[in-house]
């Protein structure tokens, strides 16, 4: 859905690894013979058969149809040659064929229109993440002092951000977090049996924190003027939020955009691990135009508290929202945490 509200096509590659590597993983293995013993049941994490495989499948292709994806399925048993020894990973001709399978579908679809600024991501919530791009944060901003909608590329293809150049200025955004998929997935974990401990540990929510936020920043060079600054994070409404890797007791959260490498201007990602509020304090989210039970996602131009830095720079007080990621703090959102590391290894955070 997000890909094709977003004028783009989208492919899912189906890749069902042959029989010859659950044999091998079979012998000697003793999560194996747990599978084998349990005959792997559905609420069993960590096995996975030909016949479990194939009702992945299905389900991957009937989400894909739905979505308006394209799919591209390659079985290891029925085309051997195309994959390596391990019956699993495909080898460079596997590559060149799914990749030949894609570049047909898509040489014969028709042109897509130009993606419409207004249209909006749909996502269900069963998802358990969404994100919002460009325009697409519009409809989640609740107030805007200082920040406005800004085309930050004019004259070429659009590239939308809410920027800002005053000190203080802020811009708040209402959140409605994934609650009933934390409930679905907490209850649905009451009956997972796990076979190691690496599961285990990454399919439940992060204790005390059930929620991600992931705020996507501009980020630049000192090249470029004017100067990036500060961007102040913090949370009010129904939830609590501080920095992913900060100590518990410190809230919010505090990001120097200017701290890209090299001579280019970047979206980069702050992330907050979320924890809900006391049920005493949704009112201050009316404060902000947000609904009552919304998590008020407040970015704070902090400019002014650099006033006095001693960096050589001089003054520094632009501040760019790109995009916001909102999800459940297991695996569909484990990767945000990489994503700013990704981008930029100097970033400096105070």
């Amino acid at each position: 859905h997000m890909l094709h509200a977003r004028g783009a096509f989208a492919f899912v590659v189906n890749i069902v690894s042959g029989r010859k590597r659950f044999e091998n993983e079979a012998r000697g293995s003793r999560q194996a013979s747990q599978c084998i013993r349990l005959n792997f049941s559905e609420n069993v994490v960590g096995c996975t058969g030909r016949d479990r495989l194939f009702a992945f499948r299905d389900k991957l292709a009937l989400a894909a149809n739905a979505t308006g994806a394209h799919v591209v399925t390659i079985d290891a048993d029925e085309v051997p040659h195309l994959f390596g020894a391990d019956s699993f990973h495909l080898n460079a001709e596997g590559h060149r064929t799914v990749f030949n399978s894609i570049w047909r579908i898509y040489r014969s679809l028709p042109c897509m229109a130009r993606h419409d600024r207004a249209a909006r991501t749909q996502i269900s919530e069963e998802a358990g993440v969404s994100c919002a791009l460009g325009d697409e944060l519009a409809p989640l901003v609740g107030e805007a002092a200082g920040f406005e909608r800004t085309d930050l590329q004019p004259g070429r293809v659009e590239k939308v951000g809410w920027a800002a150049r005053q000190p203080n200025a802020s811009l708040k955004f209402c959140i409605r977090l994934p609650r009933k998929e934390k409930e679905a997935h907490e209850a649905e974990l009451k009956n997972r049996i796990f076979l190691n401990s690496k599961d285990a540990m990454k399919i439940p929510l992060t204790a005390g924190f059930p929620y991600r936020i992931s705020v996507g920043l501009q980020a630049s060079h000192p090249r470029n003027h004017p100067l990036f600054g500060v961007a102040q994070v913090d949370c009010t409404g129904s939830c609590n939020c501080m920095c992913a890797d900060a100590p518990r007791s410190k809230p919010g959260c505090r990001f120097d955009t200017l701290s890209n490498t090299s001579a280019v201007t970047i979206t980069t990602y702050l992330n907050l691990k979320v924890s809900e509020a006391d049920p005493a304090v949704p009112a201050l989210a009316a404060q902000a135009g947000c609904p009552a039970d919304a998590c008020v996602l407040q970015v704070r131009n902090a400019a002014d508290n650099l006033s006095a830095a001693s960096d050589g720079h001089g003054e520094r007080s632009k501040v760019v929202v790109r995009a916001l990621i909102v999800g459940l703090s297991d695996f569909r959102t484990l990767h945000m945490m990489g994503l700013r590391n990704a981008a930029m290894n100097n970033a400096r955070r105070e």
